[in-house]
């Protein structure tokens, strides 16, 4: 399983656009049940380890850390328009 961080700029969004953007943390929190932390699709690695995944509406940039603790980092989350 993976722990799930928030920066604050995603972090504000979760929590001001909540109930609204429901959808796209379901989403997110399917990652930690992942074997790898990465979606089945809609996905493209920016940089190692760095990816920029379309899901639900909203585009999701996000750093996966593999050493130590398994970690997603949620960097940014905004909506597609």
């Amino acid at each position: 399983m993976w722990e799930i961080g928030f920066s604050q700029e995603a972090s504000n969004y979760a929590i001001d656009f909540h109930p609204y953007n429901e959808d796209i943390l379901m989403a997110i929190e399917s990652l930690a049940f992942t074997a790898d932390g990465l979606p089945d699709d809609g996905y493209v690695e920016l940089e190692p380890d760095i990816y920029l995944w379309q899901v639900a509406g909203h585009s999701v940039l996000y750093r996966r850390m593999t050493q130590g603790q398994r970690r997603l980092w949620i960097a940014i989350i905004k909506p597609n328009e």
